[in-house]
């Protein structure tokens, strides 16, 4: 065994009458920096609560709604309840802000390198370490790659590179800023939404002992458009997607039913939104801009 002495702030305790059977000190990188975490699986017996008596159907999806939040699921239950799952406009928010910065250093990162591009093709009295580190520099793809250059610049200083150094050093610090920014933003925006993922599985799990949800090929939502097709409205729909993280959220549901020995029914997803729950009838509309719908025979 390799023994660590951690200190440890637990968020939740562990289940009375389990029997730890492993350990983790598990070390994850958040932009420049490293974050620690202890993981503990423990053996469980019995069922730690007993399942719910009631049955629902879940529909997921995604769609932005008019307060800013984004509805992920919405919840019917056998005794007429229902409930929708929402991520709130300030965690979507949170996530836009994430993705308005990755824009901004990619921006950044075109800027800088093709700069430096011009300065190097420019001057041909340059060290040949420079021009051997940037021989395919216009197709960097990386910040990272063109940040390790500029730090070996650094203890590699030669004569008439005052400008362009000073230039490329700038970039490389408002990067990494902008990086840290990024990472810690998108690790906080992550935990929040797991955490509101958690709530509601809880909350499904405790009312209900049979759940199903539909059996969606999330490789069929991950494609992209063809070119004909609004490359805007594309965009704006798999930022979305990312977003409510549909697959998270099932792999959630799925793990807090079976944990109380509920029951999951996997089924085709097909005309689930356009299917009546009273009376079985299939009307097509369109979801788009209806959100809300009423069925002929008076259901909603």
């Amino acid at each position: 065994p390799v023994w660590m002495t951690l200190p440890v702030i637990l968020h939740r305790p562990l289940p009375e009458g389990g029997v730890i059977t492993w350990a983790k000190a598990i070390r994850r990188r958040v932009g420049p920096h490293f974050r620690w975490c202890l993981q503990i699986t423990v053996d469980v017996p019995t069922p730690m609560d007993a399942p719910g008596c009631g049955v629902a159907g879940i529909d997921v999806g995604w769609r932005l709604m008019d307060d800013g939040g984004l509805r992920v699921a919405y919840v019917l239950g056998n005794d007429a309840s229902r409930e929708d799952l929402r991520l709130p406009p300030r965690l979507v928010e949170a996530f836009r802000k994430i993705h308005d910065i990755a824009t901004i250093r990619d921006h950044a990162f075109d800027v800088a390198r093709a700069d430096l591009g011009d300065w190097i093709a420019a001057n041909k009295n340059l060290p040949d370490w420079l021009r051997s580190a940037t021989e395919t520099l216009r197709a960097w793809k990386s910040a990272g790659r063109l940040a390790r250059v500029v730090l070996d610049w650094r203890t590699r200083r030669f004569d008439g590179d005052d400008a362009t150094y000073a230039t490329i050093e700038a970039w490389r610090q408002r990067d990494r800023h902008l990086w840290c920014w990024q990472a810690h933003g998108r690790e906080q925006a992550l935990a929040r939404r797991r955490d509101i993922y958690r709530r509601f599985a809880r909350r499904v799990a405790d009312a209900y002992g049979v759940v199903a949800i539909e059996e969606m090929d999330m490789r069929y939502w991950a494609r992209r458009v063809r070119v004909e097709q609004d490359e805007n409205q594309e965009q704006s729909q798999r930022w979305q997607r990312n977003v409510a993280c549909i697959s998270s959220l099932r792999a959630i549901l799925v793990a807090a039913i079976e944990a109380r020995s509920g029951r999951i029914t996997k089924l085709q997803p097909e005309y689930t939104t356009q299917m009546c729950s009273g009376c079985g009838h299939v009307e097509a509309f369109d979801a788009k801009r209806e959100v809300i719908h009423t069925w002929e025979c008076g259901h909603t």
